[in-house]
């Protein structure tokens, strides 16, 4: 066996923000239905229904590792919508085209504001989640390198998909595990 690989404390923005932003096509799962959340329309509740849905049939559960980088990835959707909207009202693309110059000032008062204390939010989950997985990270790395890994040289891009996502969601998914680690490089790829 090679030298074990370092254990992140977490889970890096960087590599967040390539799993949120899809620049990379994503491998799905046919076993997850097609949801109609209703988009700019839909319930408030909606995704959270369909997350509490997954969370129920779940046959182990989850844990707490897996609640906060869920919510990390939610706080960073929103982040990512407030950001493109100022954006938008910026460059004074619709809705934001015949807004007066006053509107416009309140408006981007108010998304720099809320963007402002998104971000401060983000740190403050990505700080739990450093202080909360480390021991998670530990653990899992160690289960993996004395199973998974124990008669193989270990390669980086292998171990990082393992200690991402487990075999048992890959196999309820029936999602391959090359198509996931080649999804991974990509994001690795594009964030440096």
């Amino acid at each position: 066996m090679t030298d074990s690989p370092e254990i992140p404390d977490s889970v890096s923005p960087e590599m967040l923000d390539g799993l949120l932003r899809n620049r990379n096509p994503l491998p799905t799962s046919d076993t997850i239905p097609s949801l109609d959340l209703g988009g700019e329309t839909g319930a408030p509740c909606d995704l959270q229904f369909a997350m509490s849905q997954l969370i129920s049939r779940s046959t182990r559960g989850t844990n707490i590792v897996q609640m906060l980088v869920g919510s990390l990835y939610l706080a960073a959707e929103v982040e990512d919508h407030f950001s493109q909207q100022l954006q938008r009202l910026m460059q004074e693309d619709p809705p934001y085209a015949d807004a007066s110059a006053a509107e416009q000032q309140l408006i981007g008062s108010f998304l720099s504001n809320r963007l402002l204390s998104l971000r401060m939010g983000i740190q403050q989950l990505e700080s739990l989640l450093a202080e909360v997985g480390y021991p998670y990270y530990q653990e899992r790395a160690r289960q993996l390198l004395t199973t998974t890994f124990k008669d193989k040289a270990v390669k980086l891009r292998d171990f990082r998909s393992h200690m991402t996502i487990s075999d048992e969601l890959l196999g309820s998914l029936q999602v391959d595990r090359a198509a996931v680690t080649d999804y991974l490089d990509n994001i690795t790829k594009s964030t440096q």
